[in-house]
């Protein structure tokens, strides 16, 4: 049963507490087949290493876009017919057309595939790249040890 205090926080959103039949598991199919799904997804991706809240909050957000990818309309053998429609598609806003325009003075995290993301480098954009097309391409970033040219595709802008 559900804590007072917890009932109280239910009842006042207009939130109700509903169970299933005892020994009906297959009245919650539904969810429990998302259940089943994500408990394997950690079994598979854990394992027996012992995570930090950070990397567990990484672990159940890259889940949840694998559950949210899923579809869930039929999926057609011709290409030239439509692409199922996924809960991502209702979740997520349509790709936005401005894109991250990096300048000199940016604070970026700088993606390496040898380390885990919270260990990726910080560094600060002293100079920008353009390719043929007039757009940034690349940067010079400066870290704590040296200056390193990369793609913009492996700097994250930190926007502080």
């Amino acid at each position: 049963m559900l804590h007072p205090s917890v009932q109280d926080l239910f009842s006042t959103h207009g939130i109700t507490w509903k169970y299933i039949v005892e020994k009906g598991a297959w009245w919650g199919g539904f969810w429990e087949r998302h259940f089943r799904t994500i408990k394997t997804c950690l079994r598979k991706i854990i394992g027996r290493s012992s995570l930090s809240l950070n990397e567990l909050e990484t672990v159940f957000i890259e889940i949840e876009a694998m559950i949210n990818s899923r579809p869930i309309t039929y999926i057609y053998d011709d290409p030239s017919e439509p692409s199922p429609l996924t809960p991502a598609h209702f979740l997520i806003d349509p790709p936005s057309k401005v894109t991250c325009q990096f300048k000199v003075d940016d604070v970026v995290l700088i993606h390496d595939d040898r380390f885990p993301r919270n260990l990726w480098s910080m560094g600060k954009i002293i100079e920008t790249y353009t390719g043929r097309d007039g757009k940034i391409r690349s940067c010079l970033v400066k870290t704590k040890n040296n200056a390193i040219r990369r793609p913009v595709q492996l700097l994250y802008n930190l926007e502080v």
